[in-house]
């Protein structure tokens, strides 16, 4: 009978033993299996921060200006294999053709593991309020005359028309009138004798916190633009940013970029405007642009004077180009020395 229950005893303990060793072993393999994926998500954490840090590179010298980017650009290697912490990262950019938004890959590299980023983002000057809301944007009244032909359609650097885009033709707080010869068109309406409201012109805008400075217009810091102003006519072809703070009869203001006719008493003015000029044009008041002129852009003007401004006398056009308005604007923040804001509109983990 003892020698039974030892026996019991014994097959017992062996059961015991054998369920703790497997349970045991079940614990030990689960152990490793979780020690292991922890590993492989740190690996790809890390990975994931230093393709991050490849990002953050790029978007700070981005905002410097240091990294310039053009229309079109396809896959522009920016850094290769920098070393970054215990690895490395890539980073490459494209842009649209409107060169307003840029799409960046950051890969990071570590361990023989990696990760990659896609980012979009948008190139945009820091504090820029868009007050360009025709190819002529004015407070006041605005009158076309002679066989001048303004047209808010928007077009290429090139000047061809562009399928799509395009604001007014003339944007204005007073009341826009077309007299002689002259043509307005806008928005998807080709040059008209007749102004359509709404389409081709916009009368009686509210201009509440209109800019009355050119600093205001570009959304830079007051009298951030003193050092460029001038005495005189500037000699063609002009670029970059052209300030004149008189009445300006010089004629031929051919070239580019942003040309800034203005004073403190807000009444210099553009007269008798010829060449072809590619850009923003700034200024007070406009009396003339003549001849076979052509403004490639758009015309703001900011003076304070009540009354009307008249454009036209001969054939001249003024054709709005959005791509040439926001070229000059962020070639102004760059003389200037101002950064830009980069906003990230978009952000996603490509695998």
């Amino acid at each position: 009978m003892t020698n039974n229950r030892r026996g019991s005893a014994m097959v017992m303990i062996l059961a015991i033993a054998i369920i703790l060793n497997v349970t045991l072993l079940a614990f030990f393999f689960a152990t490793r299996h979780t020690n292991k994926a922890s590993g492989a998500r740190r690996i790809d954490v890390t990975s994931l921060n230093i393709a991050e840090a490849g990002k953050e590179h790029i978007l700070a010298q981005l905002r410097n200006r240091e990294i310039r980017p053009t229309p079109s650009q396809t896959d522009s290697v920016v850094y290769s294999d920098l070393p970054f912490a215990s690895g490395t990262y890539s980073v490459r950019y494209s842009t649209n053709a409107r060169n307003d938004t840029i799409t960046i890959y950051s890969t990071g590299k570590t361990d023989n593991d990696s990760a990659r980023i896609e980012v979009i983002a948008l190139l945009t000057p820091l504090t820029w309020r868009n007050w360009v809301k025709g190819a002529v944007t004015s407070p006041n009244n605005v009158e076309s005359n002679g066989n001048i032909e303004i047209d808010g359609r928007d077009h290429d650097p090139t000047g061809a028309l562009l399928p799509f885009g395009g604001t007014f033709g003339v944007s204005c707080g007073g009341l826009a009138t077309i007299q002689g010869s002259s043509l307005m068109g806008g928005g998807t309406t080709p040059p008209q004798p007749a102004t359509i409201e709404g389409e081709t012109v916009e009368s009686n805008i509210d201009i509440t916190g209109y800019p009355t400075t050119p600093e205001e217009v570009l959304g830079l810091p007051p009298d951030a633009l003193d050092g460029f102003i001038t005495s005189g006519c500037p000699t063609p072809p002009i670029s970059g940013i052209t300030y004149i703070d008189e009445d300006s009869h010089c004629g031929d203001f051919t070239g580019s970029g942003v040309l800034i006719i203005h004073n403190d008493a807000g009444d210099a003015n553009m007269g008798n405007f010829y060449g072809d000029f590619k850009g923003l044009v700034i200024a007070d008041e406009d009396k003339h642009v003549n001849d076979y002129s052509e403004i490639l852009g758009a015309v703001i003007l900011i003076g304070r004077k009540l009354g009307g401004n008249v454009f036209g006398n001969g054939d001249a056009r003024i054709h709005y180009s959005s791509i040439m308005v926001e070229q000059a604007i962020k070639d102004a923040y760059d003389i200037a020395g101002k950064r830009w804001a980069i906003p990230v509109v978009s952000w996603r983990e490509v695998k």
